[in-house]
């Protein structure tokens, strides 16, 4: 395990080092000379910051900038969040950051900014969502498991990385659409949900992980996920939902507009290198560029999603009850 970590590190070092050849933005960048930080609002080790390097692979010899990954973990992301909503709108303050984090975490936890803070450079790769039972389940199918939760109420529960993720409000998306009700119960990550499921404290799991002792009976998602071709999606089912997450680098608001077009370029140029897309779909990852201006209108739709499910569960900020003085 060891060696394959220390394998997968050093490709990515060596894509950064063959790209350092001549780039259009080397020579003429809309940048100061001084490092463009991608701020990591997650832990060391996971995910984003494994994509933010590979990112910063080929985004930075493209650029012609020297990139670095700043940690800044805390509150499901909300710290990076706005150190880089108040940040400098120069281009040399970025993140990647998930939708439901940019969508549903400043409504849940009140914070002074949301998305419109942001300015949208591009979605660089996006994740697919699963529901999933432990392979010995009786249910094969979401038919079997409405079948049983339309006749049983609140008698199933699915276990869920965290409240208010999109694992939970897709899930709750799709009991409103097929009319039943189950139980959401939280757990510490997706590890630990697939866990539970595993140990039979749970009937269901919705994740974006993947494990050898669990089916996929849906993905969330607007296609079928490459990883997994065999599993529909709810879309194919008969049920029109959809909810996913998407990788996207965001800038503080106001950012010069000849800084996006070069982030929004070089952001292009990763997704489409070979290597780049090699090491993100070992991450069960599947690489996808969405400009600036198509972010911003799926920002805006999701949006809507986003307020209305909060608002129904009882999860923005104004609805939580305070603690008795």
């Amino acid at each position: 395990m060891r060696n394959s970590k220390l394998k997968f590190f050093v490709a990515i070092a060596a894509l950064g080092a063959c790209a350092l050849t001549g780039s259009a933005y080397a020579q003429k960048r809309p940048f100061a000379d001084r490092p463009i930080q991608i701020l990591v609002g997650f832990p060391a080790g996971g995910i984003f910051d494994t994509v933010n390097r590979i990112l910063i692979s080929r985004m930075s010899p493209e650029l012609g900038v020297h990139m670095i990954p700043v940690p800044s973990p805390g509150a499901g992301g909300a710290i990076a969040m706005q150190k880089v909503a108040r940040g400098t709108p120069d281009g040399h303050t970025l993140m990647l950051v998930p939708s439901a984090t940019l969508l549903a975490r400043p409504l849940m936890m009140g914070l002074p900014v949301d998305h419109r803070d942001f300015a949208p450079i591009a979605t660089v790769a996006i994740n697919f969502t699963m529901i999933a039972v432990k392979l010995d389940s009786r249910w094969k199918s979401v038919d079997d498991v409405i079948r049983d939760a339309r006749a049983n109420p609140g008698k199933y529960s699915y276990a869920i990385p965290a409240i208010g993720g999109n694992p939970h409000f897709a899930m709750e998306l799709v009991s409103r659409a097929a009319n039943i009700r189950v139980v959401p119960v939280p757990y510490q990550g997706s590890p630990q949900a697939i866990a539970a499921v595993l140990g039979n404290e749970t009937e269901l799991v919705v994740t974006d992980n993947t494990h050898p002792q669990i089916r996929s009976l849906a993905t969330l998602n607007a296609k079928r996920s490459p990883f997994q071709p065999n599993v529909p999606t709810l879309r194919e089912l008969g049920f029109d939902v959809e909810l996913f997450s998407r990788f996207s680098l965001v800038a503080p608001k106001g950012i010069p507009g000849a800084a996006v077009k070069a982030l929004e370029q070089a952001a292009r140029t990763a997704v489409d290198d070979p290597e780049v897309r090699r090491l993100l779909e070992r991450q069960q990852l599947e690489p996808v560029f969405e400009s600036g201006a198509e972010l911003a209108k799926i920002w805006e739709k999701q949006a809507v999603i986003y307020k209305q499910l909060i608002e129904d569960l009882g999860l923005a900020h104004h609805q939580q009850r305070k603690p008795a003085k």
